[in-house]
């Protein structure tokens, strides 16, 4: 179907902003994941992160993770990389990968392999 997944943030009265900042006596929690990327050496030649000078971690955490710095906080928000092997031999797979993030269990210990695309 034609246009059915058209941009349309242009017919937004007001675009969407991230801001680290919550009002007082607000819990907000966000949770981000960029399935299938890794943190690099802080290396123009060999990270797409620094070739792109990735806008989003730097407006945010002034930096871009690397091999050298990969917890980044400021101002309450915080970036971290997690472990998708998770005591499983194998290539991580995003099926199992998203079951253990979504229902907090380890789906790959439980099938005893990675499993993916889709979850399983």
């Amino acid at each position: 179907m034609p246009g059915m997944y058209s941009d349309r943030s242009a017919e937004r009265e007001h675009p969407v902003k991230i801001s680290p900042q919550v009002p007082a006596g607000e819990d907000r929690v966000i949770v981000i994941f960029l399935d299938g990327v890794g943190i690099g050496e802080p290396d123009l030649e060999k990270n797409l992160f620094f070739q792109a000078d990735f806008p989003f971690f730097k407006d945010i955490f002034g930096e871009i993770p690397h091999l050298g710095l990969l917890r980044l906080k400021k101002d309450g928000v915080f970036c971290f990389p997690v472990d998708a092997v998770m005591g499983v031999d194998g290539f991580p797979q995003s099926g199992t990968g998203q079951v253990s993030l979504l229902c907090g269990i380890n789906a790959q210990k439980k099938l005893r392999m990675h499993f993916g695309p889709y979850p399983h």
